[in-house]
């Protein structure tokens, strides 16, 4: 997909002036958002924890960036860049290499953090041919930037799984890196590639229908990330410890294993034949940085962070000398940061724009998604993601719906909430480890959150009404946005987890989810092989707890079907559209698919109340995402329809 990359700061249509003064780019490619625009009290709008949401352009996808310059203002001596693993990996670890990347800011570093293209808020797609050499090559252009951008002696790449070996790559095609440090990083690309064909066999053998035939012939379906017939082949090719490494007098590596992963002897003899003055660790931690996207338990690596920490800082002085840099006359001047870019296409082009919010007091960057030319709808979408997962959505969701429906016309944004993604949180700070409670991702202080976006979004001029759409708590979230917000007309979910939630109904499903446990055995193994950790320990503990004090009282999942009627007469009173799809494991499939619930659906013609052929909660497998994707554009022509506009 042909990408432009738009530097001249031109504004979104039919936004106000001062939402253009925000988004759009100074000369020279410096982004005038987030951190340069004083809120009311003369305060940056969003502190240096929250980094700065750019995207980098260089000899290809526009790479987004977040940038984390020294806490202290000064000219650091050592920046990294961090190229995260794949997937679920990369999408459970992202609030920890944020963290990561925070210590690195308080310890006088500056930091990066990437989006490889056609994955993440990056432009292009994983279908596109050549990925895999648009993978490393975008390693390239940035460590250029980073360096040119933050004034940094050394520059080290930082890199997890798939990402350390595209790292590593990177380095032997030119990266002009300094320090190397690999993290669960085989030699040889084939066995990263049989890694993730073993990972799609036992996702896709738990919900088999859904798999079959999902992924084009020769590729991976992983879990709903698409790894192509070539882009496979791409992986697999690649042999780092074949690879021509540049000889760097002073050169420095650090590898780490991974639970129960030692080093990979071969990737050391390479570096080491490089020149490469080599480190290896244990790297036991790697567990602590997953975090599954449904729960919101705070976990970091400490050991690793404290260690590459202190490795970094032990760098000796001066900035090495880069065979590459005497042909690269220009030294990376070519390349630009910008807040907005023009993904072009067979269709209309997008124009995608990075906006500064501060809903209720924390600062958060959403994406606008809007049609570059042509036509505009009247009602815009705004994308709220699954439990604490980045405004991506699962499998890239997010990025995918908002450029498809951008180009056909309606203006679409995604956004992390706050303490989600890059949303600014309590944890900013180092504070706030350890478990929270499920229920904060749905209490009253979220919706009101929502609210508050909806409302600060219709006064930057992106739309006068919008349709929500969310997966599991966003459904929750985009229900709850309808009942309160006067721009909302339609509210659309996938798996919403119930009508009206409370802490009472999140501590009575966790007990029934142990008692599940219990009967299939081996609670006790599971609880010494960690596969029950201590944050659900306590979260059971709570649950008994409850159960006592609920006795001769209602509970609340019985609540679910009253109150969720008078929810639903009030959203019908107030003409909002809802689209209600529920794959058949769901808790309120069974509440709400019985007789007497049905029979009053008649009350409600704004209620479409769908079934998905599934019983994956996350509904992931890329067919499946096929499916949701059309059952979301029929409700989405009905309500644009209703304002007189066709969705192109």
């Amino acid at each position: 997909m042909p990408v432009v990359v738009n530097s001249m700061g031109v504004g979104i249509r039919g936004m106000s002036s001062d939402l253009m003064a925000q988004a759009a780019p100074a000369g020279g490619g410096q982004v005038v958002g987030a951190l340069a625009q004083p809120d009311e009290q003369g305060q940056e709008l969003r502190s240096h924890f929250s980094g700065r949401a750019t995207w980098v352009a260089g000899s290809g996808d526009p790479v987004y960036t977040v940038l984390h310059k020294p806490a202290d203002g000064a000219t650091p001596r050592v920046a990294a860049l961090f190229i995260g693993p794949f997937g679920w990996d990369e999408l459970q670890s992202h609030r920890a290499r944020r963290h990561w990347a925070l210590e690195l800011s308080r310890n006088g570093m500056a930091a990066a953090r990437i989006d490889l293209p056609g994955t993440g808020d990056s432009g292009g797609s994983p279908r596109d041919s050549g990925i895999f050499e648009r993978w490393y090559t975008a390693v390239i252009d940035v460590t250029r930037w980073l360096r040119q951008v933050s004034g940094a002696e050394r520059v080290a790449l930082i890199g997890i799984g798939l990402g350390g070996l595209i790292a590593a790559k990177a380095l032997s095609a030119g990266a002009e890196a300094d320090d190397l440090i690999l993290w669960g990083v085989r030699a040889r690309g084939r066995g990263m590639a049989r890694e993730l064909a073993a990972y799609a066999g036992v996702v896709g053998a738990q919900h088999e229908p859904d798999y079959r035939d999902s992924a084009p012939e020769g590729g991976i379906d992983v879990g709903g990330f698409l790894i192509t017939a070539e882009t496979r082949a791409a992986i697999a090719a690649c042999d780092l410890s074949a690879l021509q490494f540049p000889a760097l007098a002073g050169g420095r590596a650090l590898l780490l294993g991974r639970d129960g992963m030692a080093v990979d002897t071969a990737l050391q003899t390479a570096l080491e034949a490089a020149g490469f003055e080599v480190t290896t660790a244990a790297g036991g931690d790697y567990k602590d940085m997953m975090v599954d996207g449904l729960e919101t338990e705070v976990l970091r690596p400490k050991a690793t962070i404290a260690r590459t920490l202190q490795w970094l800082a032990d760098a000796p002085a001066g900035a090495l000398e880069h065979p590459q840099q005497a042909s690269s006359p220009d030294n990376g001047q070519s390349l630009s940061s910008t807040a907005q870019i023009t993904i072009g296409g067979a269709g209309t082009p997008v124009r995608e724009t990075l906006v500064p919010l501060r809903p209720g007091g924390a600062g958060i960057d959403a994406i606008v998604s809007e049609p570059a030319q042509g036509p505009r709808a009247p009602v815009g979408v705004i994308i709220l993601t699954s439990g604490t997962l980045r405004k991506i959505g699962p499998y890239r969701m997010s990025v995918d719906l908002a450029r498809r429906w951008a180009a056909a016309g309606v203006p679409v944004v995604r956004l992390d909430r706050e303490q989600v993604g890059d949303g600014e949180g309590p944890d900013d700070h180092g504070l706030q480890e350890g478990a929270q409670k499920a229920y904060d991702l749905v209490n009253t202080q979220r919706v009101n959150e929502v609210v508050n976006v909806v409302s600060e979004l219709r006064s930057r001029g992106v739309s006068d009404s919008f349709v929500m759409f969310g997966h599991c708590s966003g459904a929750y979230l985009a229900f709850h946005a309808g009942l309160t917000a006067p721009e909302v007309v339609a509210a659309f979910g996938v798996n919403q987890a119930s009508f009206v939630h409370d802490e009472g109904l999140f501590q009575e499903r966790q007990l029934e989810d142990l008692m599940a446990r219990v009967r299939e055995g081996g609670i006790i193994r599971k609880l010494r092989n960690g596969h029950i950790g201590m944050a659900q320990v306590r979260q059971v503990r709570d649950a008994v707890a409850h159960r006592i004090r609920l006795i001769g009282a209602e509970s609340s999942e019985s609540k679910q079907v009253t109150e969720g009627a008078a929810a639903l007469d009030k959203l019908h009173q107030r003409g909002v559209k809802v689209l209600m799809l529920l794959t058949t494991n769901e808790k309120l499939y069974s509440q709400v698919f019985t007789d007497e619930f049905q029979q009053q659906v008649s009350r409600w013609p704004n209620l479409s109340l769908e079934e998905l052929p599934s019983d994956d909660h996350m509904v992931a497998s890329l067919r499946m995402q096929g499916v949701v994707r059309d059952r979301l554009e029929q409700g989405l022509r009905k309500v644009l329809a209703d304002h007189g506009h066709e969705l192109a």
